[in-house]
């Protein structure tokens, strides 16, 4: 009697087993650096046009941090939408990349579904690349070339607010060099005020991930990739 008991209790967990299973996100490990673990969902890489979006899962054994963030890739270039704590780490952000062309391998070798109208994909904001673009020249303008800069690169990330009020500086990724990374925040503050937000990004404020890289005679600025963080896409 007892045996038959323990036997229904196993085949019973057994099916209770491959039911969540079954319906479970898929994640998959993108990343483990310095404890660091980043997870992508497989099952939320989607596409709508060029653009392919996807859920990550942020996981930082040392501050034993959970969360998740979107992802969206236009022409291979991540984008990151959406995530309070992620976007402050320098090493989520320095894996973002590699991260994205692992989602990129995954969606050319697997048929990937389109972007359902009404989703939370579907709600992803305006393309701020052309507003980007203006705030990084400006930048440029008043970040001026040193011979004691020369290969040396750094990552900024600005926030603006709707007004074009510049809310915060941070270098989250520095040069090596305190005389270029301060020379990098004075010119991101004496760019200040930008130009309003689009009218049509209705996100209370925007923020952007900058590259800058020097070379040997020369200064260049990239942008990397526009962060959206006024109104929060999570689940």
């Amino acid at each position: 009697m007892f045996k038959k008991f323990v036997n229904t209790i196993l085949i019973v967990s057994a099916i209770l087993t491959l039911g969540l299973k079954a319906s479970a996100t898929q994640w998959i490990s993108a990343n483990n650096n310095l404890g660091n673990i980043i997870y992508v969902d497989t099952d939320s890489i989607q596409q709508k046009e060029n653009r392919i979006f996807y859920y990550v899962k942020y996981y930082e054994e040392k501050i034993k941090n959970d969360s998740k963030v979107l992802v969206m890739s236009e022409g291979n270039h991540p984008f990151v939408i959406g995530d309070p704590i992620a976007y402050k780490n320098r090493y989520f952000m320095n894996s973002i990349q590699s991260v994205n062309d692992k989602v990129m391998n995954y969606a050319a070798k697997n048929s990937i579904p389109e972007v359902q109208p009404g989703s939370d994909l579907d709600s992803i904001p305006v393309n701020l690349d052309p507003y980007a673009k203006n705030v990084i020249t400006k930048i440029k303008s008043n970040l001026k070339y040193k011979f004691t800069y020369r290969n040396s690169s750094a990552r900024a990330m600005i926030k603006i607010n709707k007004n074009g009020e510049l809310k915060k500086v941070h270098i989250y990724e520095s040069s090596g060099n305190k005389k270029l990374d301060m020379a990098l925040n004075k010119a991101i503050e004496a760019s200040a005020p930008f130009d309003p937000l689009p009218e049509e990004y209705d996100k209370t404020f925007a923020i952007l991930w900058i590259d800058v890289n020097y070379g040997k005679d020369k200064s260049i600025i990239l942008l990397n990739s526009v962060i959206s963080l006024g109104k929060m896409i999570l689940r």
